[in-house]
């Protein structure tokens, strides 16, 4: 797993996008190397299961629970690819809706996302170990120079469970260590070390909730983090069950009552495809670290390639 060193990245992008049709090449170089990177990822792990677990998973997760035991869905879990998406992987652009929109203040938003199982569930309560990398980046493509005005990385290591009672699987529970920085130096350097844990509720095979909490460690630089990203949220999630249609909203509470607002819809054009049409709107402060304490409200627009077992995570 490669970790990106964002002051390298800046300096690499400034001296290949020196003219207006380079930078034009690269962009269009760029979308095309992350659609097809991505695209393949999700083929690998699409094809790494025997047809019976896939089957397996599908009628786990329909409007009625089926009746399964530890042992068959352990079986499942222990046989997934090893190696997968994690989070949603996108890349989107937009504009502000609180403000004029300039070539300052419109930008493009990407999220590169990977996991890979440490272990099988032979850990104590039948827990799996996961190693976790999600790099979210936000470019200024619009300006001359095409800079990146941040990038947030964010390693993590984390247990995994499922959930099961009277022979239902009801849920995933996730506890683990994270940390997330900007990558840079000086009056610029953002980070924080934290503990996190997570459950994911099913109401059916189409509807779920997750809920997500967070205790961490913060740096002298931004020592009033919580009071604008809170320390936690709750996800509604809807998807159809032929996976045409995902729709999720997340509440993150801040301080003084008010909440951090992001929803997402995301549309399958074409159903052999794992590629979704994704709009993303952004409603609050930290969205990232550089500017945490700063008011964003964005609407932005793309694809996104979504993991082929997110339903574990």
């Amino acid at each position: 797993m490669t970790f990106l060193d964002s002051n390298y990245n800046h300096l690499f992008f400034s001296r290949i996008t020196r003219n207006k049709s380079t930078r034009l090449l690269v962009f269009c170089l760029l979308l095309i190397c992350f659609r097809y990177q991505l695209t393949a990822q999700s083929e690998s792990d699409s094809t790494s299961l025997t047809r019976e677990d896939s089957a397996s998973i599908a009628e786990i997760f329909i409007p009625e629970y089926k009746q399964i035991d530890d042992e068959e869905i352990l079986n499942i879990i222990d046989n997934m690819p090893v190696f997968g998406i994690y989070q949603d992987n996108y890349f989107i652009t937009g504009i502000p809706i609180n403000e004029a929109v300039t070539q300052h203040t419109a930008d493009a938003k990407y999220q590169v996302s990977f996991r890979h199982r440490v272990t099988k569930t032979v850990l104590p309560l039948n827990t799996a170990l996961f190693l976790t990398y999600t790099q979210r980046s936000f470019w200024n493509v619009y300006e001359e120079s095409l800079p990146f005005k941040d990038s947030n990385f964010n390693p993590g290591l984390a247990f995994s469970r499922h959930l099961i009672t009277k022979g239902k699987l009801w849920g995933i529970a996730n506890i683990g260590l994270e940390h997330e920085s900007n990558g840079r130096d000086s009056i610029y350097s953002r980070s924080w070390n934290y503990l996190m844990g997570n459950v994911t509720y099913y109401l059916n095979g189409s509807i779920s909730l997750t809920g997500k909490v967070w205790m961490g460690f913060l740096a002298e630089e931004n020592q009033d983090l919580f009071g604008y990203k809170g320390i936690g949220q709750l996800t509604f999630n809807y998807h159809s069950k032929d996976d045409f249609l995902y729709v999720s909203a997340t509440i993150n509470p801040r301080k003084r009552g008010r909440v951090n607002t992001i929803v997402e819809v995301s549309i399958r054009p074409f159903e052999s495809m794992n590629q979704y049409v994704f709009l993303q709107w952004y409603q609050g402060y930290a969205e990232n670290l550089l500017n945490y304490n700063e008011l964003t409200s964005k609407v932005r627009l793309g694809f996104c390639i979504k993991p082929t077992f997110r339903s574990f995570y």
